[in-house]
């Protein structure tokens, strides 16, 4: 009897232990998965964000466009573009001379004004020849440098030449204020020279502008007539 209950007796189930660093090992592979499975997630959704996001944007800007009136689909946008530019850029050169200009008549008046207060009047025709012998240098220099072009724009250069011959004796003027009186003096009418004999043609060129501009309002008016 007892060999026949030692044969069929039931065999009893060994628990499985693991060791610490096998279950740590366990536990980072299950968050490496994890890891895993949350990124493509979100990158899938992520992903498909955008794409809806254009094509609503898109189906949005087209039935714009299609609720736009037909004349202003149909016009030139491009070219009112560029006018507006070019208008905007002859005002600000006419701003730019007419402000030269000012400046000149008021700082040339409170620098010989300056100049007898401080008994250095003898600097006054000297600072001029030396500013108007360098206008002309620095034009001579610029045409060699950048010569200007025969055509419809050689005006248009000259006088950019010009004016910043002009905004450079501007800063002649300005930078005097650093010296003592002498030399204060002198590069004033420096200035003053370079000034006159830079704004000259420009003035020439702002008289035939309003001479242009009344003709031109003259003959609009008699052909209204």
């Amino acid at each position: 009897m007892a060999v026949l209950a030692s044969s069929t007796s039931v065999p009893v189930p060994v628990a499985v232990s693991f060791t610490p660093s096998a279950k740590f090992q366990i536990k980072k592979l299950s968050a490496h998965f994890r890891h895993q499975i949350l990124s493509k997630c979100s990158i899938t959704a992520q992903s498909g964000e955008p794409n809806k996001a254009k094509l609503e944007l898109g189906t949005v800007k087209k039935r714009l466009w299609d609720a736009v009136p037909k004349p202003v689909k149909q016009f030139q946008w491009k070219k009112a573009e560029n006018t507006l530019f070019e208008r905007l850029l002859l005002l600000g050169k006419k701003a730019l001379k007419w402000s030269l200009v000012t400046f000149f008549i008021f700082s040339s008046l409170s620098d010989v004004v300056f100049s007898i207060s401080t008994n250095q009047e003898l600097m006054i025709p000297f600072g001029l020849l030396v500013g108007c012998l360098l206008s002309d240098f620095s034009r001579e220099t610029l045409n060699q440098l950048f010569p200007v072009t025969e055509g419809q724009g050689q005006g248009q250069d000259q006088e950019r030449q010009l004016l910043s011959i002009s905004c450079f004796f501007v800063l002649v003027k300005f930078v005097s204020a650093c010296f003592a009186v002498k030399q204060r003096v002198f590069l004033l009418h420096v200035g003053n020279g370079g000034l006159l004999q830079a704004l000259w043609p420009v003035m020439q060129v702002i008289e035939n502008d309003k001479s242009s501009e009344e003709n031109s309002n003259s003959t609009s008016n008699q052909n209204a007539t």
